[in-house]
């Protein structure tokens, strides 16, 4: 799901892609955010890249 954010998508074309509703993703991106410490998606995707949690 942090792949899709990294690649732009919003929230509905993440839904669409993996075929569920626009509040899971929103569900699962708060998620990721609260992990890895981060207040929004830009942020999001800068950690994730320097964990190494993208390729």
């Amino acid at each position: 799901m942090l792949q899709r954010v990294k690649e732009g998508c919003s929230n509905r074309e993440i839904a669409i892609t993996h075929r569920i509703s626009e509040d899971t993703v929103k569900w699962h991106i708060r998620n990721i955010f609260i992990k890895i410490g981060a207040r929004n998606r830009v942020q999001a995707v800068l950690k994730a890249d320097q964990l190494g949690l993208l390729s």
